[in-house]
């Protein structure tokens, strides 16, 4: 609770986190003194507040560029709107496998100092590395390791696109790669595993032997969940390639499963968590008149089956019915996210609205766009003003949403 009706400020709170959130609220309120030529204080408004978070997991995914001063910047915004994890998805140079690392990476020295970051904020950091597809696409189109050497071919499906999760020394490798990761963001409760648009995954003679590959998947996965269990950190994926693509049962939901994604669905240990991403309204997604909760029904598959699910939402338009949806049907919490553009004026509205609204007060009506004033860009400008003033930035190039 923060009240400044009295004469005193006055913070209630049950733990450390809730009087960070209330000063990060006084600070949100706070306007510069009026009427002289060069301000030396603040005013904060007569206001009593007593809120708290709805959602227990407010994630920020950052995937964005690699100059560290945005990462940095998008660390401090996070936690400036209240979220309380971070995943990071940025390649990380590694000591064991030096080969794995796109020509620029962030340094051990710097993801430390991230992480060290976040817990002085309140804000804590996840890591996201691919442990299945997604191999060809994290070098602007190019394959990391085939690109380096053919030697590692082995290690991957002809394409080079997803991980042969056959071959046990692809296996060990993926171990090599998580378990370094772990050990840079300090042993984190969760580790974000992607298996995400895993195209041409089993394609290779060793992966078709056999049959049945949805097993073989099944099992990498859970071999996965296990190896992070061990260090008790919990996994999640993405959801998409658990569900049969174009079924007319979820039509116009993400889907890129095949005709055993059912079958894998159901031999997945349920500890995994499911990140449900959905980006733009479509047909399947009406409002229920009982309600009005946006219908989401995959949303309802997974819970039904036993997962615990995070909403991903990336465009503003779904944010808000994505929070509600977690909010009023057990959710475990949103899991915003960015992909490559952080640094325009939508993204942050995308930010604005998982933190603010989504996470925090999900039934609230969330400010759009066609507001007008009450939610232009200057506003958000305003925020990230005050984080850049953290980080002493006033650089005219690093200042604004760009």
């Amino acid at each position: 609770m923060l009240d400044t009706t009295t004469p005193e400020i006055v913070i209630t709170a049950s733990s450390l986190a809730g009087v960070r959130y209330a000063l990060c609220s006084m600070r949100q309120l706070a306007e510069s003194e009026r009427g002289v030529a060069r301000a030396t204080s603040f005013v904060i408004p007569q206001v009593r507040m007593d809120d708290f978070p709805q959602l227990r997991f407010r994630g920020l995914h950052y995937c964005d560029k690699l100059e560290p001063w945005r990462i940095e910047r998008a660390i401090r915004l996070a936690a400036y709107f209240k979220f309380n994890y971070f995943v990071l998805e940025c390649p990380m140079e590694l000591k064991k496998h030096p080969e794995y690392v796109k020509k620029s990476a962030l340094s051990q020295e710097q993801v430390r100092r991230f992480v060290q970051l976040g817990k002085e904020l309140g804000i804590t950091l996840i890591p996201c590395v691919s442990i299945f597809g997604h191999q060809s696409s994290i070098v602007s189109g190019g394959q990391i390791l085939l690109d380096q050497d053919p030697a590692y071919a082995s290690l991957l499906e002809p394409t080079g696109s997803s991980w042969c999760i056959s071959n046990p020394a692809a296996v060990e490798y993926v171990e090599d790669i998580v378990s370094e990761y772990l050990d840079v963001y300090d042993n984190p409760p969760y580790f974000h595993a992607t298996c995400d648009e895993a195209y041409n995954a089993g394609s290779c003679s060793l992966c078709r032997k056999g049959g049945e590959y949805w097993k073989k998947v099944a099992n990498h996965i859970n071999h996965f969940r296990d190896f992070c269990a061990a260090r008790n950190c919990r996994m999640m994926i993405w959801h998409d390639m658990l569900v049969l693509k174009d079924a007319p049962a979820w039509k116009g939901s993400t889907s890129n499963g095949n005709k055993d994604a059912g079958k894998l669905r159901g031999a997945i240990n349920r500890d995994v968590i499911i990140c449900y991403w959905e980006y733009r309204f479509a047909d399947h997604h009406y409002r229920a008149p009982k309600d009005g909760v946006m219908g989401f029904p995959l949303f309802d598959l997974f819970r039904k089956e036993g997962f615990d699910v995070l909403n991903s939402g990336w465009f503003y338009d779904t944010t808000p019915a994505l929070g509600e949806k977690a909010f009023k049907n057990g959710g475990l919490g949103i899991l915003q996210t960015t992909w490559h553009e952080l640094n325009n004026s939508g993204s942050y509205h995308t930010i604005y609205a998982g933190g603010s609204t989504s996470g925090w007060n999900p039934l609230a009506r969330c400010p759009t766009v066609s507001d007008g004033p009450i939610f232009t860009v200057d506003i958000l400008n305003r925020y990230v003003r005050d984080v850049n003033y953290d980080m002493g930035i006033r650089d005219p190039a690093k200042t604004g949403t760009k």
